[in-house]
């Protein structure tokens, strides 16, 4: 949950939101991941890390993938907005 003042959201609270604050574990077996949860939180910590050592630049961190700078930028929206409906979602619940 983002709380701030004032209406909007900037891109700090974003990441502060999506950035992982361990290490990814690897779920036992009374819990496990289906295969596009797990591929989603390795594809989003990977560009993020890969993101920081560009010092947040996205063209190098799309030279560094090997894909186009927009291809990136799709795939970071949708994992950002994907992880953003979760976590409001089960809130809610």
């Amino acid at each position: 949950m983002i709380m701030r003042q004032g209406d909007l959201i900037d891109l700090n609270d974003l990441i502060l939101l999506i950035e992982p604050k361990e290490p990814a574990a690897i779920p036992s077996a009374n819990e496990p991941k289906l295969l596009h949860q797990a591929r989603e939180e390795f594809e989003l910590e990977n560009i993020l890390n890969i993101m920081k050592k560009n010092n947040w630049k996205i063209g190098k961190t799309a030279e560094a993938l090997h894909i186009e700078r927009v291809n990136l930028c799709q795939k970071m929206l949708w994992l950002v907005t994907d992880k953003l409906f979760s976590a409001i979602f089960w809130q809610k619940i």
